[in-house]
């Protein structure tokens, strides 16, 4: 595989502290910014493969309509916040 010249412009601040890892690396800033580039390829590759099998799957009707999603996260969040009031409440009077 050969390697392309990819030129661009970024702010001084950035360029400084491409620098400043670079050194304390001991990396060149060629190879930090291909790592960082190719992380974030893969990252947003990731993101957008996860959005089109959503969008698939609620075409095919496997979805939780918004509603009764919403009904499940209140329901959630409701036994969390009682089973932590009884938690409160038996650690204060187990102190007693």
């Amino acid at each position: 595989m050969s390697d392309v010249a990819v030129t661009f412009r970024i702010p001084t601040k950035l360029n400084s502290r491409l620098d400043a890892l670079a050194a304390s690396m001991g990396r060149s800033k060629s190879v930090l910014v291909r790592v960082a580039i190719s992380r974030l390829i893969e990252d947003e590759l990731e993101i957008v493969e996860s959005i089109k099998e959503a969008q698939a799957e609620l075409r095919a009707g496997l979805g939780i309509p918004h509603d009764e999603a919403m009904r499940m996260v209140r329901t959630t969040i409701s036994k969390a916040a009682k089973s932590a009031k009884k938690k409160d409440a038996y650690s204060f009077n187990s102190r007693s």
